[in-house]
């Protein structure tokens, strides 16, 4: 959880981590293993939120990001009024 960063910022943050990690070559005794990651978020623009909602979109998000062939960061945002 981010809090007090917008999600411009948040975003590139977790692009720069699943750049690293895409990047990092992962080994084993002598096995190279390649790793991506994907992402997940939702942003709320307001104080009052449902965690759990907020929960939930994130889930789908990174389910999404899963369907599109991994390593991504996807994100929507949510606005209570």
């Amino acid at each position: 959880m981010f809090t007090g960063s917008t999600l411009k910022n948040v975003v590139k943050v977790l692009n720069r981590i699943r750049q690293a990690i895409e990047e990092h070559q992962f080994v084993h005794e002598t096995i190279r293993i390649n790793q991506t990651v994907s992402f997940g978020i939702s942003y709320i623009y307001d104080s009052e939120y449902n965690i759990e909602k907020m929960i939930k979109m994130a889930d789908e998000n990174l389910y999404e990001a899963k369907q599109q062939g991994c390593n991504k960061v996807i994100y929507k945002t949510i606005r209570s009024n």
